[in-house]
């Protein structure tokens, strides 16, 4: 009997460690797949990205081929999905690694990606909330309903995330269409479960790196405080959802004694710095 209790004790340790696998930070230099593609779709990836940020709600990965660096998230939850929407990601490439110095490095390259309306925002977070409102045993009986609603936001998104915003590339406007002919790509969309899910591709010229360097850098990954909402049509601004679990984020918690973790996530930008070194073939 002790022997089996001791097993039993070891495979739930075994368990919780896989379960904890996951980095916050990604650790490891990655070779892009062969059939990367940004169209705002984790296809490649089957779902499966290399680190797991719950602070800043947000899975992702960076990966590198010879010529271009790229960057896929993934929203955790429907807040996470909100609060891009509404302020984007601000992605920035430092040369330095000292963490005094990285920040405000004169040849930092920044780009954040969507950059949307305000009124065409809330049509998305109307999609989203409809979405989730749905309880999560219901939605198979749902499937019409939500079907047609991921169709809706999709269209929303295309028309939506159109712009890119570049500081710090020389010969690059400030302000650049996803159509760009300056071969930087971004793309968003939200899956099946309401996710949304970013991509990124940066040409390596413009970061002043070279697969061969061997040169570690630093990158920070800001996911932006909203833009304030200044529209009066309170028509057009969608009901929250009245859900509260784990795993989209809750909205309970707090009260009128402590700060809702919730509230505070959604209105303050949230940031992280880490370091990558290209990866070779």
């Amino acid at each position: 009997m002790k022997k089996l209790i001791i097993v039993l004790i070891l495979l739930t340790r075994f368990a919780i460690c896989n379960a904890q696998k996951q980095p916050v930070i990604q650790e490891i230099s990655l070779r892009a797949p062969d059939n990367i593609k940004i169209d705002g779709t984790l296809n490649e990836w089957e779902n499966k990205l290399q680190a797991k940020n719950n602070i800043d709600r947000i899975k992702y990965t960076i990966c590198n081929d010879d010529n271009k660096l790229y960057l896929t998230v993934q929203a955790l939850g429907v807040f996470g999905d909100e609060k891009i929407v509404h302020g984007g990601i601000t992605f920035t490439v430092s040369h330095s690694v000292e963490k005094r110095k990285r920040e405000k490095a004169p040849n930092n390259v920044a780009i954040t990606f969507p950059l949307v309306d305000k009124e065409k925002a809330l049509s998305i977070d109307a999609k989203q909330y409809a979405y989730f409102n749905i309880d999560v045993k219901e939605r198979p009986a749902h499937k019409k309903e939500t079907d047609s609603l991921y169709e809706a936001i999709n269209l929303l998104a295309d028309d939506a995330f159109k712009e890119i915003k570049i500081i710090g590339i020389k010969g690059v406007d400030t302000l650049i269409s996803v159509y760009n002919t300056d071969g930087i790509k971004a793309a968003a969309r939200f899956d099946k479960t309401m996710c949304f899910v970013y991509e990124l591709a940066i040409p390596l010229k413009y970061i002043g790196i070279a697969v061969n360097d061997s040169v570690k850098f630093s990158y920070n990954i800001k996911i932006n405080a909203p833009t304030r909402q200044t529209s009066t049509n309170r028509s057009a601004q969608p009901s929250r959802p009245v859900f509260d679990t784990p795993s989209d984020g809750g909205i309970g918690g707090g009260g009128n004694t402590a700060p809702n973790p919730n509230m505070i996530y959604r209105l303050e930008s949230s940031d992280f710095w880490a370091e990558y070194t290209l990866a070779k073939k």
